[in-house]
């Protein structure tokens, strides 16, 4: 981790007794957009909540909605990529 201060001691990591930092960091940032307003807690609740209900099972459904995934030809295919012309 760098610091914009030199010193002899390391930092203990953001966190909330067992919780990942990367967990503090998302509940730091989430208590400052629903303190500017930017944010309600419930719209944040519901989307979390929303979350955490995928399955792959989703995925599949979303898929045979579809009948299938795209493969050559398609737009995000390779095979339609063109080369750079070399005059560029």
């Amino acid at each position: 981790m760098t610091h914009d201060h030199e010193h002899e001691h390391d930092h203990e990591p953001i966190g909330n007794g067992g919780e990942p930092p990367a967990a503090a960091r998302a509940r730091a940032l989430e208590a400052v957009l629903v303190e500017k307003g930017v944010l309600r807690r419930e719209d944040v609740v519901r989307a979390v909540d929303w979350l955490v209900s995928r399955s792959p099972a989703d995925g599949a459904r979303l898929v045979a909605a579809r009948g299938s995934i795209p493969t050559s030809g398609s737009a995000c295919s390779p095979t339609r990529v063109r080369p750079r012309s070399s005059s560029a």
